[in-house]
């Protein structure tokens, strides 16, 4: 009876261990082993009196974990990103984490703490002036700043 006993004890662990494994593989990794890199991490917004002649003006922080949306973000200006961000979401889920914002001209946002994803490749502002232009900022390497938002385009001062 101990020999059956055992070997049931030993079947019971095993399948603990299996379903433990299978839980650990199918999660991501957590984010206190997550190797960052130089993200921003903290970011403060100044739109100036003037910004986008004194229309609200949509900002994005936009975060690519995925090689082909680094790429495919980077050669978009404001105006094209803005009118495809709705088909990024859905056609690259984990690709990719934005950080919105609609501002007021003269509106100031404090350092906003940012919890990047995990393999970040690409960090992007994007923001919606009505004026033509690109309208885009890569923030590869800082980890902090400040972007200001003047009439007609923006600017990024990095903090580190």
């Amino acid at each position: 009876m101990a020999a059956s006993e055992s070997r049931g004890r030993r079947a019971l662990c095993m399948a603990v261990l299996l379903m433990a494994a299978a839980q650990l593989a199918a999660c991501a990794t957590p984010r206190a082993l997550c190797a960052r890199g130089s993200v921003p991490r903290a970011i403060a917004i100044n739109s100036e009196p003037g910004t986008n002649h004194g229309r609200p003006i949509a900002v994005d922080l936009v975060f690519a974990t995925d090689p082909s949306v680094s790429r495919a973000l980077s050669a978009l200006t404001a105006r094209d990103y803005f009118g495809q961000r709705e088909q990024l979401r859905v056609r690259f889920p984990k690709g990719l984490m934005m950080v919105s914002w609609e501002l007021q001209a003269g509106q100031y946002v404090p350092n906003t703490g940012l919890e990047p994803p995990c393999g970040v490749l690409g960090t992007l502002i994007f923001a919606d002036y009505a004026s033509a232009g690109d309208h885009r900022i890569s923030l590869h390497g800082a980890r902090a700043g400040t972007l200001v938002l003047g009439a007609d385009d923006m600017s990024w001062f990095r903090m580190d």
